[in-house]
């Protein structure tokens, strides 16, 4: 029995060289979404409004941690931890991330008037 492919299911040099590059991009891809906080599989099921909540709540736990008090590092905890299950992300509705959001608004404006200062 003959394992070689058959000449027109090879690919080309091209071909070969664009699917490799293709992978190195996808791979590079997925792991600067998890470097966010994110799933790459959850992008087709999840709504836009909680996948917005949850980079959020991932860069400011990670970087700003300071500006938030006890009850925000909870809620943004929490919010990431729904979202991480597959189960309990189902069933999360948009208004679920709205807390999330307006946590963030309010680090947003400290970090801006940190910023306002140190330009003063």
């Amino acid at each position: 029995m003959n394992n070689k492919k058959k000449d027109k299911d090879k690919l080309s040099p091209k071909q070969f060289q664009m699917l490799r590059i293709a992978h190195k991009d996808t791979y590079e891809t997925n792991k600067w979404v998890h470097e966010m906080g994110m799933d790459v599989g959850s992008f087709q099921s999840t709504h836009l409004k909680l996948l917005q909540a949850q980079q959020q709540a991932h860069v400011i736990t990670a970087h700003h941690g300071k500006f938030l008090t006890e009850q925000q590092r909870h809620t943004l905890e929490h919010f990431q931890k729904l979202m991480n299950n597959k189960k309990t992300r189902k069933h999360l509705k948009p208004d679920a991330a709205n807390s999330v959001l307006n946590i963030s608004s309010k680090v947003n404006r400290k970090l801006f008037k940190q910023h306002r200062q140190l330009q003063a």
